[in-house]
């Protein structure tokens, strides 16, 4: 029988209570920080899918970026609200299943920043998840990823789940949906996570 428990949102809720938070760095993402020195978020809408304890959540929004964050556990929602610099930044935590995300969401953020929310998802599950990415980004938005572990096999048990590199990447691009702008192998990746990772940049083609 195929194992469902990480669908619900008790089993990452556990996990939190009991620190077994494994892909958890306790730092903002270094390659997302080298690459948003040289974005200009200033009002743009952000959204950051399984956003855990928000690390990426509150250097995005120091930015000057309205965040969205959304995860299925509660508890690294709490944790982003008592972080000190919560309630001067404009973010908006939601807890949610993000296949149950209402339809307000359509075509209304400038750029999705992912990493390790497509890893926890079911291999069967990522086209709902590039249908949900392309219904909230707007047109030309862009989808940054760091796509990540990339050198696990897919079928092995999860999560995290192996990204096919090549067949994420057709997944994207299958019906001209997304165009890709840029794949950055050689990134600032934490020390244990060298090589099994890539940081990508797709836009929405409207």
């Amino acid at each position: 029988m195929k194992n469902t428990k990480h669908k619900t949102s008790k089993f990452w809720n556990n996990l939190y209570k009991k620190n077994e938070i494994f892909w958890d760095l306790c730092a903002p993402t270094k390659p997302f920080l080298d690459l948003i020195s040289y974005l200009n978020l200033e009002g743009k809408k952000v959204f950051i899918p399984g956003c855990g304890n928000g690390y990426d959540v509150i250097e995005i929004a120091r930015l000057g970026a309205q965040v969205y964050a959304v995860d299925f556990a509660e508890i690294p929602l709490n944790n982003i609200r008592n972080n000190s610099d919560f309630k001067n930044l404009n973010i908006k935590l939601i807890k949610s299943n993000i296949f149950e995300l209402k339809q307000i969401f359509s075509e209304k953020f400038d750029y999705v920043f992912e990493y390790t929310c497509f890893c926890a998802i079911d291999p069967s599950d990522r086209k709902k998840y590039r249908d949900l990415i392309y219904r909230i980004l707007k047109n030309s938005g862009k989808f940054i990823s760091l796509f990540f572990p990339i050198l696990k096999p897919e079928n092995n048990v999860g999560p995290p789940f192996g990204v096919n590199l090549d067949k994420t990447l057709k997944l994207f691009k299958n019906n001209n949906e997304f165009k890709l702008l840029s794949i950055h192998k050689e990134i600032n990746s934490n020390p244990e996570r060298k090589g099994n990772e890539v940081l990508v940049v797709l836009e929405k083609n409207g």
